[in-house]
């Protein structure tokens, strides 16, 4: 019994989750920039297309409309309440196999409709990366539907196996790739403010020892 009702109030707390990300930053949307605000609980919204403060005449405000801010908000709380319905669906509808691949589909499809539609990512090239990860989901999820009897013969799929890790493993090698180029940028850019901030402060020092000469 007490399993049981621990396992609702768990089940409750963290299907909420989502929910109160929506509405939190929804009822705040016209302070997403500002910087106290940022600093405090801009990681969630971080990378997305909420618009920049421009200042007019009743003060400074948000470029974007407040529809578009929503949009953009609704990536985090679909990232979050996608996997927490599935890994429910997992659990109730533990013998429907099909049924979660179709919901497992369906919330695939929605997701990079939403992505392809509104483009709410800054970042272009990681709107990309989550375009091609729908697209491998995709794909792996037609293994999965092989996998699930529609191949009788176990030697096929045993070679649909190697398929799959053949898919998986080339997205796994798209995302080193991306992070090893990231990687380099950040370090190009560190060392390139270093050498530029050397370079100032030597120049300030000249200026000072000419000035006192």
């Amino acid at each position: 019994m007490y399993n049981n009702i621990f396992t609702i109030i768990m089940a409750v707390k963290v299907l909420s989750l989502p929910i109160f990300i929506m509405g939190f930053y929804g009822g705040h949307a016209n302070y997403l920039c500002d910087d106290d605000f940022k600093a405090r609980y801009g990681v969630v919204y971080d990378g997305l297309k909420i618009g920049h403060l421009q200042n007019t005449w009743e003060g400074p405000e948000l470029d974007a409309t407040r529809e578009k801010r929503f949009i953009a908000l609704f990536h985090p709380f679909w990232f979050v309440m996608r996997r927490l319905v599935f890994a429910l669906l997992v659990v109730v509808a533990e013998s429907q196999l099909w049924l979660q691949i179709v919901v497992a589909f369906a919330f695939a499809l929605a997701h990079g409709a939403y992505l392809a539609a509104y483009k709410p990512l800054t970042n272009d090239r990681m709107l990309k990366l989550e375009l091609m990860n729908e697209g491998t989901h995709f794909i792996l999820l037609y293994h999965v539907m092989l996998f699930a009897g529609m191949v009788p013969a176990p030697s096929a799929r045993f070679d649909l196996g190697y398929s799959f890790i053949f898919f998986l493993c080339v997205n796994l090698l798209v995302h080193v790739v991306f992070i090893v180029i990231e990687t380099v940028h950040m370090l190009r850019v560190f060392f390139r403010r270093k050498c530029f901030k050397k370079v100032a402060t030597e120049d300030g020092l000249v200026e000072e020892e000419t000035r006192i000469k």
